[in-house]
């Protein structure tokens, strides 16, 4: 019996990679509600999980965005914030304004959020790294960005949105 739901569950594997490796399909399937808000909850456990599996590298990281914001005031912009895994590494007094695709991950951003008193959540945009309207030109002091780079549509245009909204910075301090 047991051999037979192992092989039944690899031909639905192999049937699902079929069909999502049809674009039209898989775009459908990746656009649908049902799939954000899914996907929504997923990133919310799986965000717990993996920020204690990589804990002390992100407060490593995390550490040089204190170090560099003590030189330039400003919001921080974190491109797909998803549902806030990284707020809890975000340096004391830091105004954030969260992008991401999915609206289904506000409610829960905003219910981490009131987890970490010490960040403060300036604005949430949903909406794409590729173009965002929302921000404006030379406006935030620093851009974060993790598990995500592999999921947008165009990196060149995010690293040129990146660009135009981050603050000038002058090498004679």
């Amino acid at each position: 019996m047991w051999l037979q739901i192992g092989i039944f569950g690899s031909l639905v594997a192999i049937v699902l990679a079929l069909v999502l490796s049809v674009r039209r399909v898989r775009d459908g399937i990746i656009s649908s509600t049902i799939y954000k808000k899914g996907f929504a909850i997923h990133m919310n456990i799986f965000s717990r999980i993996h920020n204690k599996a990589i804990e002390n590298h992100k407060k490593e990281l995390f550490s040089k965005l204190s170090l560099m914001l003590n030189n330039i005031e400003g919001d921080i912009l974190e491109i797909g914030a998803g549902t806030g895994a990284n707020f809890k590494f975000f340096p004391p007094g830091s105004s954030v304004i969260a992008l991401d695709p999915n609206p289904h991950m506000e409610w829960y951003l905003k219910s981490n959020c009131a987890k970490f008193p010490h960040i403060y959540l300036k604005q949430c945009v949903t909406g794409f790294a590729e173009e965002i309207k929302e921000v404006q030109e030379n406006s935030v002091a620093a851009v974060v960005c993790t598990l995500t780079l592999c999921s947008v549509s165009d990196i060149a245009k995010v690293l040129q949105e990146v660009k135009r909204i981050l603050k000038p910075v002058s090498s004679e301090r």
